[in-house]
């Protein structure tokens, strides 16, 4: 049953769960930051509900994923507005969002993202 329920998650995710039975870990495995964040906001629902079955997976990762695209959206727009930007593209402002959990050498790809629009803005003044 454990299994069917992993592979579900995993199906309905895009992500590899690895699950340790020693320390009670889950380790959730992407290349993509929005997969993983994903899989952690259900994991996360789904163990607090008890409720884990295939279909209540997919219902709470489709939930998960409409909030994150609003969430991805709001970060963005935020930013655009303290920068100073402007008008801008939906899609770009979602792209901006995108850079929030994004990663680069350790650091936030969205806080250096930032702080180069800043000291650029800085340098043209």
């Amino acid at each position: 049953m454990r299994e069917e329920i992993s592979k579900a998650i995993e199906q309905a995710t895009g992500v590899d769960l690895i699950i340790d039975d020693t320390p009670d870990i889950i380790t959730v495995s992407c290349f993509n930051p929005i997969r993983r964040e994903i899989a952690r906001q259900s994991l996360e629902i789904l163990m607090k509900d008890g409720r884990i079955q295939p279909g209540r997976i997919e219902e709470v990762v489709q939930k998960v994923t409409d909030e994150l695209e609003e969430t991805i959206f709001k970060i963005g727009n935020e930013a655009v507005f303290k920068l100073g930007i402007g008008k801008m593209n939906r899609e770009l402002i979602k792209l901006v969002g995108r850079m929030r959990f994004r990663y680069s050498y350790g650091q936030k790809r969205f806080i250096t993202l930032c702080r180069s629009c800043t000291l650029r803005w800085y340098d043209g003044c």
